[in-house]
């Protein structure tokens, strides 16, 4: 049984589409299924929330589970437009292939801070689990509308890029003109997408015989046109034949109650962000080593920033974190997390400005240090009178009245916490807190 990464990566390959089918009722998945069967391609078969509460989640896995075995082909369980991350976690462990993880009607910051945390927490429980993002708003509803809503979205490419490189989601569901529900002109075949932005989002030029995977996927909520001629568009490359076969057959083998009902077949854009990911993983083990310097309640809201300034990873709470600067990578890790207070100091000790706190801070370096003087705060190698010290895990408090300092040891291998750079504008109080190598005198 291949994986679904697998069998989108094939899909993309052979450029053609993967159906995808909402359910709330036996009747449909068995339609799907038999007719996925029949035609031996893989299906995706979709339940929302709503779905989801009505089906009860561990049925609806057992029920595809069942239809998996019975028939030996690939039929895959999504749980489709999630909007909490306990919900997501929920279908992570239930044993669901992929979650569709929707915050698509919050600003951009706040939809890549929670999709990031959903992706974090449903690939924590179950590695192999895909997540999808939405950037862009698609409405909601199933119904037939006279016009287009008034809150309908697009995607901008520049939002996409920085989404995927935020959130590291498998999948980008953009908005590109379709809607939740049907508009007549979809009905006619008449709706025209702005399906070119996969060219905007990842700046190739088609014209340049540049090939890029997409994967079309049919569900039950986005609404387009019903003879699939968006995803026949050039630039997509992608052929919906055999889909659109399934759907012919689901059709035929849903009762008469579906018949009336008629689930709208529609497309949905999911674009692999395998091209977008590659350089972004190298992004994303930077964001890993920076946040490493922080305990995880702190590292949940932080935000990630190189020392040049550039936003690696939006955050919500009162710390930066930041890698090892580029110049001592060669030494070890040094990453740091600080809050604003601790920022000032960081800046005034690297160009040697006068400071003096405002407040107490804490800034965090549990990934450890590879060695300073405890003495001079410009020392870059040991040497017989400087007391180089490598404190391990620490982390470092900085006060607004360095005379409190007085009393507290400045012998770092005392074996609890002492003073740095005492009679500098940077003294601050070093307070170690996992192993230390052992002490160099």
């Amino acid at each position: 049984m291949s994986a679904l990464r697998e069998v989108l990566q094939e899909a993309g390959r052979r450029r053609v589409a993967v159906g995808h089918f909402n359910f709330s009722e036996l009747v449909v998945l068995k339609a799907a299924a038999q007719a996925a069967s029949e035609l031996a391609v893989p299906v995706v078969m979709g339940v929302s929330e709503s779905e989801r509460e009505f089906l009860g989640i561990r049925e609806a896995v057992a029920l595809v589970h069942s239809l998996r075995e019975e028939n030996g082909r690939e039929i895959l369980l999504n749980a489709d437009h999630t909007h909490s991350i306990e919900k997501a976690e929920q279908a992570a462990r239930a044993g669901f292939d992929m979650i569709v993880f929707d915050a698509s009607e919050t600003p951009l910051e706040e939809n890549i801070a929670e999709t990031r945390r959903a992706v974090e927490a449903a690939k924590s429980i179950r590695p192999s689990i895909l997540v999808e993002g939405e950037v862009g708003y698609v409405g909601s509803g199933s119904e037939i509308h006279e016009k287009r809503p008034d809150n309908i979205r697009l995607t901008e490419p520049e939002e996409a890029r920085e989404f995927v490189a935020g959130t590291m989601v498998d999948l980008l569901s953009p908005s590109v003109g379709t809607t939740h529900g049907m508009l007549p002109s979809m009905i006619r075949g008449t709706e025209r997408k702005r399906l070119n932005i996969l060219w905007r989002i990842l700046g190739l030029d088609p014209l340049q015989g540049q090939v890029v995977q997409v994967v079309c996927t049919l569900s039950a909520r986005h609404g387009a046109d019903g003879d699939h001629s968006a995803c026949e568009h050039r630039a997509l490359e992608a052929k919906m034949e055999r889909t659109s076969a399934i759907s012919r057959r689901v059709d035929s083998g849903l009762s008469v109650l579906a018949r009336v009902l008629r689930l709208p077949i529609v497309l949905v854009f999911l674009l692999f962000a395998s091209l977008l990911q590659a350089g972004a993983q190298d992004k994303q083990a930077v964001i890993r080593e920076a946040l490493s310097a922080a305990p995880p309640e702190v590292a949940k809201t932080a935000t990630v920033k190189n020392w040049d300034g550039t936003v690696l990873k939006p955050g919500t709470g009162a710390y930066t974190c930041y890698p090892t600067p580029d110049s001592r990578k060669k030494r070890g890790n040094m990453s740091m997390c600080l809050d604003k207070t601790g920022g000032a100091w960081h800046d005034a000790w690297m160009n040697k400005k006068p400071f003096k706190a405002n407040e107490v801070s804490i800034v965090y370096m549990l990934a450890g240090d590879v060695g300073s003087s405890n003495t001079d705060p410009y020392a870059e190698a040991p040497t017989s009178s400087n007391q180089w010290v490598e404190p391990g895990p620490h982390t470092m408090i900085i006060v607004p009245n360095p005379a409190e300092l007085e009393g507290i040891s400045t012998d770092p291998y005392s074996g609890g916490p002492f003073v740095m750079w005492k009679g500098t504008p940077y003294v601050h109080i070093m307070v170690p807190v996992g192993k230390r190598p052992e002490a160099k005198r």
